[in-house]
């Protein structure tokens, strides 16, 4: 018996409590104002076309930048995990025609290579000449397509 009263108990201070901020709240009144303003925060359509708005205005930025050049650089480097040596014994690309007929080397010669860092560097500059035509009615269409959503 007295866990049904602790239940009913539990049960009925929330729900008068709510009555209580229900009653407290519909005691406050809007002005037209404050109407107004609530509903345009909470305006899903108009939120929606703010969103598009700033979208076409990126596009419009977007455009703009396709016709003018684009510059790239790009920077690589390289280092042999070992020394390249390469040695040539006399005579190895034959003799020099004439009298006498010396070889070719004339003596064992050995090239390396040092074990050294190698880099490497280019810069390319793109500028679209044959499209740029049709970059620059792309802009004018996302102009009119900003224009529209405004």
């Amino acid at each position: 018996m007295s866990q049904r009263i602790l239940l009913i108990a539990m049960l009925l201070v929330p729900a008068l409590g709510w009555t209580a901020e229900n009653q407290a709240g519909q005691a406050d009144v809007l002005s037209l104002e404050q109407a107004v303003a609530l509903a345009l925060d909470h305006n899903r359509n108009l939120k929606n076309a703010e969103l598009e708005v700033s979208k076409q205005e990126d596009s419009v930025a977007e455009a703009g930048t396709k016709r003018r050049p684009s510059f790239k650089a790009n920077l690589f480097g390289s280092i042999p995990l070992q020394r390249i040596d390469i040695t040539f014994k006399q005579g190895d690309f034959g003799t020099f025609p004439g009298p006498g007929g010396r070889p070719n080397p004339a003596t064992d010669v050995t090239i390396s290579t040092p074990r050294t860092f190698n880099p490497f560097a280019y810069v390319t500059v793109d500028q679209p000449l044959t499209q740029l035509y049709r970059i620059i009615l792309g802009m004018h269409m996302a102009k009119i397509n900003f224009q529209l959503a405004s």
